[in-house]
């Protein structure tokens, strides 16, 4: 491949000072590999390092620099204060003691009635760096590198129980997000006696426009009431849709199917995985001290692996 300048150089070369000692190539390479509370201050150093940080091809340029320094998220809720801590830690460290980062913190971020008393929750793993967090109604995606915040409109759930889950299309280079919102325990009756049926509904993550809500039409069938896991591979969203039903919603179409799970098999135990771009389940049998593992290879043919603990 040829070594070529980003193609936002053009445009960067009016954006600031006209000449300078470091070629451009060079400093966009140098800032790529910063980490990402330095690169936030040095916006403010001029205005052609400020376009350089908020390009496109910097962004995907630092993403791709951050999977080769992978690290470990986890978090605590505060309930008195209704607040949720995010942190994260090397993935690969050598030494016995690893540091935590306080990433961000996520507070009360608007009246909610009903749910005032409760804090976010995360609800599905991490997409490209990015954190889906729901309370009640009200869902919100944030980037706990940039400690950016992006709030969806709340969804009209009426009473029902709502699940989200992020996604990323790599076709279209679009982030979405999937709301299913049900009643539980066959419930259909929200408030004052309306009758209410599960529905599907998908938002694309923008700054740049407003961000709303579209209706998914799904196949006809039966209603589920439980949403399992959650993963994101290859532009699909897969989730568990009862004992033995895997549900798969591809982002780039935004329709949804229905898969079945491997026969006599309870996918409620499945730790969800991503197996080489495929999508795939591990489950541990106490009783025979063994591991199972699941790998989807067409529609609702799987393969088995299993191995002795």
């Amino acid at each position: 491949m040829e070594d070529s300048q980003p193609c936002t150089s053009r445009n960067l070369d009016h954006a600031g000072n006209s000449t300078t000692s470091i070629p451009l190539k060079l400093t966009f390479e140098i800032l790529s590999r910063l980490p990402a509370k330095s690169i936030i201050r040095f916006r403010s150093v001029s205005m052609l390092w400020r376009s350089i940080i908020d390009s496109k091809d910097f962004a995907d340029a630092f993403l791709t620099w951050s999977r080769t320094r992978p690290r470990l998220l986890f978090s605590f809720n505060h309930l008195d204060s209704r607040k949720l801590f995010i942190f994260s830690a090397p993935e690969h460290e050598k030494s016995s003691t690893v540091v935590a980062r306080h990433d961000m913190t996520i507070s009360n971020l608007g009246y909610n009635k009903r749910y005032d008393a409760y804090p976010y929750y995360i609800t599905c793993p991490p997409v490209n760096g990015l954190i889906c967090c729901t309370r009640g109604s009200s869902i919100a995606v944030c980037n706990p590198t940039t400690r950016q915040l992006l709030i969806l409109p709340n969804v009209r759930a009426n009473g029902r129980v709502t699940h989200a889950r992020l996604g990323y299309d790599p076709v279209e280079d679009e982030y979405k997000v999937l709301c299913v919102m049900m009643m539980l325990d066959g419930h259909e009756r929200g408030r004052r006696g309306i009758k209410l049926e599960q529905e599907h509904v998908v938002s694309t993550l923008s700054s740049r426009r407003p961000v709303y809500w579209r209706r998914v039409e799904t196949p006809t069938g039966d209603s589920y009431t439980d949403v399992e896991g959650g993963i994101c591979i290859n532009g699909a969203i897969y989730y568990g849709v009862g004992h033995n039903t895997i549900a798969r919603f591809d982002l780039r179409y935004e329709k949804m199917m229905f898969i079945q799970a491997p026969k006599d098999d309870d996918i409620t135990s499945w730790n969800f995985i991503n197996h080489q771009g495929k999508f795939g389940g591990i489950e541990y049998d106490y009783l025979y001290d063994e591991m199972r593992v699941w790998i989807q290879e067409k529609e609702e043919l799987w393969n088995n692996m299993t191995c002795s603990v």
